[in-house]
């Protein structure tokens, strides 16, 4: 086995997601009470990088410290942005269809007839 980091990993990840599990909250808090377990060890493995910023940003907004909010929730924007971008990017490329062309088959065919 040897795996209990990744099983914390896991089921912090699933928690992130699903946050009104209640077998999963009951498991994340059995976790932290085991030998072994770091704090370090509780990862959200889905997590897009911007989303650290942000929770930060919040945070600090709520605690009323308006200089550290701005400045993790304008990192977090520009890092939203910039994944954005990215995603745009990956989409717009030509789709490589690997099969037959079938614009061709029906070209031949028509052909045939003529």
């Amino acid at each position: 086995m040897n795996k209990l980091n990744k099983a914390v990993a896991a089921a912090q990840t699933f928690f992130s997601a699903n946050p009104d599990h209640a077998e999963m909250r009951q498991n994340l808090a059995y976790y932290q009470m085991m030998v072994g377990v770091k704090d370090s060890d509780f990862v959200d493995l889905e997590a897009k990088p911007h989303m650290q910023d942000f929770h930060l940003g919040v945070s600090y907004y709520t605690e009323e410290n308006p200089q550290a909010a701005i400045l993790h929730l304008e990192k977090a924007l520009d890092e939203y942005w910039a994944a954005d971008i990215k995603c745009r990017a990956l989409c717009e490329e030509p789709y490589n269809h690997d099969g037959y062309n079938y614009l061709d088959y029906n070209a031949d065919f028509y052909e045939a007839f003529i």
